[in-house]
């Protein structure tokens, strides 16, 4: 399982966003943590990043894909 997060989440800067961004992160780790292998790679990007990276997409799903022996 492959994790593909955005670097920087888009929430309204009235709230308080370190402490909703930490608390994002750690529920994204322990998601990742309950698959053998899990890996979160935490990008740059717009949340919807199909569209600006979409090779990297492609590379990370024909990864999975690759492991999984299908």
């Amino acid at each position: 399982m492959t994790l593909l997060a955005t670097e920087v989440l888009e929430l309204d800067p009235s709230l308080p966003v370190e402490r909703i961004t930490s608390f994002i992160r750690r529920l994204q780790r322990r998601l990742v943590a309950r698959f053998d292998p899990g890996r979160m790679i935490v990008l740059d990007v717009p949340h919807y990043m199909e569209g600006a990276i979409p090779d990297r997409v492609a590379e990370e799903v024909d990864r999975v894909v690759e492991r999984s022996g299908s």
